[in-house]
């Protein structure tokens, strides 16, 4: 799965997997390099009352790891990412 993560169309440029976070908002993960931390994407979350961060994610077979802008490092099971519907279909 970690690999199709990383695998999923290079060129798309946008969020590549999301998770429901516990503010009423979102984690993405996206397929634009992060340039703070070597080898990394970049990773923002939002809350329903405005709050966001940004940070930098990799992943290995099994869980994403996120440095958050804060300097936190949490991670994250890879299985409860959810690809994002495509636009325009009814899936």
């Amino acid at each position: 799965m970690a690999l199709l993560l990383l695998s999923l169309n290079a060129h798309a440029r946008g969020v590549i997997a999301e998770v429901n976070n516990e503010g009423g908002g979102s984690i993405a993960i996206t397929d634009m390099k992060c340039t703070t931390v070597p080898n990394t994407f970049i990773a923002y979350s939002y809350t329903e009352n405005g709050r966001s961060m940004l940070g930098c994610w990799s992943s290995d077979d099994s869980r994403v790891f996120i440095r958050w802008s804060d300097g936190d490092l949490r991670s994250y099971p890879l299985d409860i990412f959810n690809l994002p519907k495509k636009k325009g279909t009814f899936l």
